[in-house]
């Protein structure tokens, strides 16, 4: 962009402004990438950037730190891609981001710090992947979370992992009826299928 005829002041502004991805549009702070046959994570995306859709895509993999220059996120849709792994950094620098989709991905697991950077997310979906297990406190830093969603995954359920979750359950409940709702339920279902006695009373595995 070339600015002539303005003051000093607008050069500056005019010098500042972001340009929008080839692939995507670009309308105030939204930028949309949906179903463009992307494989990759544009590069140079607008630090302004309030919400980021990406959803339906080829995308495979979050290099770390990949949005470390967008800190005003706030709306991140990455749903109906091909991810397989989230490096621990994949979301370093998203303090701001309020919802996070990653539904209908083929997740096979959440390492133990991938979320925590997240403070202020209320909406995380992980439905309708691949996913076995999550470690210990995937969720434990995350104050602001009202909705999980986790369904459609073949966890593995032992021992472990409802303990994690009996601690998570403890932490926030009430203060969110769909935190309650949607996991609660999804829990007592695992503990239906393995055995496991209720979690609120301090978690009894059968057979291991």
């Amino acid at each position: 962009m070339k600015c002539s005829g303005i003051g000093k002041r607008d050069t500056v502004s005019c010098a500042d402004a972001q340009i929008c991805p080839p692939a995507c549009m670009c309308t105030d702070t939204i930028v949309d990438c949906r179903d463009r046959g992307l494989a990759h994570i544009p590069s140079n995306l607008p630090g302004s950037t309030s919400e980021l859709r990406l959803e339906q895509n080829q995308i495979t993999f979050i290099p770390s730190k990949a949005f470390h220059n967008m800190g005003g996120l706030k709306r991140l849709v990455l749903y109906g891609n091909n991810l397989t792994d989230l490096p621990i950094e994949a979301f370093h620098g998203l303090e701001n981001l309020q919802l996070l989709l990653l539904n209908a991905n083929q997740l096979q697991c959440i390492r133990r710090g991938t979320f925590d950077p997240l403070t202020k997310l209320n909406l995380l979906s992980l439905y309708d992947n691949q996913i076995k297990s999550i470690s210990n406190a995937t969720f434990h830093k995350l104050p602001k979370l009202q909705t999980l969603h986790l369904a459609r995954n073949p966890l593995i359920c032992d021992c472990n992992m409802v303990r994690s979750f009996s601690r998570f359950l403890k932490k926030n409940i009430g203060k969110s009826f769909n935190k309650v709702t949607y996991l609660k339920k999804w829990l007592a279902e695992l503990q239906e299928a393995r055995g496991i006695e209720t979690v609120e009373r301090g978690v009894n595995c059968q057979g291991g």
